[in-house]
């Protein structure tokens, strides 16, 4: 898998962001129509039976990761628009 979607690499990214402008940003970047997971999403096409079931189960949960931590984080950047 490429580098850009090292899971790592992701969290590093979305807990640098400060705002819902530059998350929204990132989740497109990803998760978008043209992002990176939909493009590696899309390739499965041309792999065989073994190598789609084996990177699509990885890219699956790392859609799920990713998901996940981006609802975090806008959960976070919320809480402390409201604090403030």
């Amino acid at each position: 898998m490429p580098l850009l979607l090292d899971k790592n690499d992701i969290a590093k990214k979305i807990s640098k962001l400060s705002s819902l402008a530059e998350l929204e940003t990132l989740r497109v970047q990803y998760l978008g129509k043209k992002g990176t997971l939909t493009s590696e999403m899309k390739s499965l096409s041309s792999l065989s039976i073994e190598e789609r079931k084996e990177k699509g189960h990885r890219l699956n949960i790392l859609k799920v990761f990713l998901e996940k931590e981006l609802l975090n984080k806008k959960n976070i950047i919320e809480n402390l628009n409201i604090n403030e």
